[in-house]
């Protein structure tokens, strides 16, 4: 994560995408509050002006692919809170849930 004054980029790494995830990969981000263990019903913040994620590596299908996101919110309001960041498949391959991390 990076501050940018008011927002914060957020660059994922992301390996293992499950190979019946469609290519190319379009992965869905999301901030919730609370923890990975327990958050809210509806993301705090939807990050998905682009979901597309870059294949980044010669690792196969399944990745690593990157994802580049900008979050509306400082990096350090982030950091103190209780938020989670959620990476989800797209709806064409089920609305899955395959990464969760609690900020911190």
């Amino acid at each position: 994560m990076g501050s940018q004054g008011d927002k914060t980029l957020i660059v994922l790494n992301i390996s293992g995408v499950p190979p019946w995830v469609v290519r190319p990969v379009q992965l869905y981000t999301f901030i919730y509050t609370g923890s990975c263990a327990k958050h809210g019903a509806t993301p705090a913040y939807a990050l998905n002006a682009i979901v597309q994620a870059n294949f980044s590596g010669n690792g196969g299908p399944s990745g690593p692919f990157t994802l580049e996101k900008t979050a509306p919110i400082a990096m350090d309001a982030l950091r103190s809170g209780d938020y989670a960041i959620v990476v989800r498949t797209s709806p064409a391959d089920g609305n899955v849930d395959i990464f969760c991390g609690n900020i911190k």
